[in-house]
């Protein structure tokens, strides 16, 4: 049996920037109002965002928008 470990993909602030095209006050604002997933801390001073929770926030988006 073979053990594999799975990393989550992060993206960073800049990544949500370029991928959604939501600026950065917009982002912090969202996740102040429970509209966007909260991040997670991955150093000292550095955060981002896990991509299934990000890809999960922008599926509920899209339906809302139908």
């Amino acid at each position: 049996m073979y053990s594999t470990s799975t990393r989550k993909q992060i993206y960073r602030l800049k990544d949500i920037q370029h991928k959604y095209g939501i600026s950065r006050s917009s982002v912090y604002r969202l996740v102040d109002l429970g509209l966007f997933p909260k991040p997670i801390k991955i150093g000292l001073a550095a955060i981002g965002w896990d991509a299934d929770d990000l890809a999960a926030w922008y599926a509920e988006r899209k339906l809302e928008a139908i």
